[in-house]
């Protein structure tokens, strides 16, 4: 009867009862607790940014873009240990070894990160050149899924409690082609990816989209998002753009890919998986991707309408504001 009733409570998020179709009923009920979990923390002075993404979506590409960043003084750096401790106890208490998908104990778990934002402050070297957001990349974290299968990341929970520590936390979705992702084309590496992507759609599906915004690998789908991405972050279109064109580098794994997928045996079970596969991908790009950039790029829109005016003369109280960014003068 709990989950009965916890399916009719879920009815406006289809993403969620698609999902947890395939989810127990512990899995079920623990979601039904927590849906939706709203936004309320934002901040156009200090962010938090998380990169998560299905394996092999990118990760290391931004791991490198964010080395250029800081380097060209784009982004702050140097902000000493406190950060990666901040990292590493975020990850040791939202990346669960073989979990479902919700973490365990999420309640307290909640409570604990809440904790963790609050006792880790950070302290920096220096400020970034020509932004007035300071971006803070809590890395490392993981992927979906991370470590040959055997953990995944729950970032309702790490969202919940960034929330309720006031916290502006930002989700970097990495988002990539399907056939892109698959290194070899074996039903067991198809059903980890299946996986993977399920629990992330899953657990996005369950935030408020102004948690997250989408970053595409290949650079004509990521070129096109840079305005609303580098508001995002927090950080300047140019740099971004100069960032990302250094760390990318092409990936043959297109052809490769395909060929490996015609060979592949069993043939018919192989293709079965990556349509599947491919499915999950596009749910992803097509509807939660899509509803947060509709939203970002909204919000930026009015941001920007808010700072030529203000700059006209008709600020609030007769004050011009400043650089606008997503979400710097009002969330959507």
């Amino acid at each position: 009867m709990r989950l009965f009733l916890c399916l009719l409570s879920l009815a406006p998020h289809t993403l969620c009862r698609e999902a947890l179709s395939n989810a127990s009923a512990q899995e079920a009920a623990d979601a039904c607790d927590r849906a939706q979990q709203p936004k309320s923390a934002f901040s156009s002075t200090l962010r938090y940014l998380v990169t998560v993404g299905i394996e092999h979506s990118g990760h290391h590409m931004w791991s490198r873009a964010f080395w250029y960043l800081v380097h060209a003084g784009a982004l702050p750096g140097g902000h000493g240990a406190a950060g990666s401790k901040l990292a590493m106890r975020l990850r040791e208490l939202t990346v669960t070894r073989g979990g479902g998908a919700c973490v365990p104990r999420w309640e307290q778990r909640a409570e604990e990160v809440r904790d963790a934002f609050v006792t880790l402050p950070l302290h920096f070297k220096h400020r970034a050149r020509d932004v007035d957001t300071r971006l803070v990349a809590l890395e490392p974290y993981c992927s979906y899924p991370c470590y040959k299968s055997v953990e995944y990341p729950d970032v309702v929970t790490l969202s919940r409690g960034a929330d309720a520590a006031r916290a502006d936390l930002r989700l970097m979705v990495l988002t990539r082609p399907a056939h892109k992702m698959i290194y070899t084309p074996t039903l067991k590496r198809l059903d980890d990816l299946i996986d993977g992507c399920t629990r992330l759609v899953f657990q996005l599906s369950l935030l408020d989209p102004r948690f997250f915004f989408c970053f595409p690998y290949e650079p004509p789908e990521l070129e096109a998002e840079l305005e609303v991405a580098s508001s995002f972050l927090g950080c300047s279109h140019d740099a971004l753009a100069l960032a990302v064109k250094a760390a990318y580098h092409v990936s043959n794994r297109s052809g490769a890919a395909w060929s490996a997928l015609d060979g592949a045996t069993p043939a018919m079970e192989v293709r079965a998986r990556f349509t599947v596969f491919r499915q999950c991908t596009r749910t992803l790009e097509q509807r939660l991707c899509a509803d947060a950039r509709a939203l970002h790029l909204g919000s930026l829109r009015r941001n920007l309408t808010h700072r030529d005016f203000s700059r006209a003369g008709g600020g609030v109280g007769g004050r011009k504001t400043g650089r606008a960014t997503v979400d710097s003068v009002s969330p959507s």
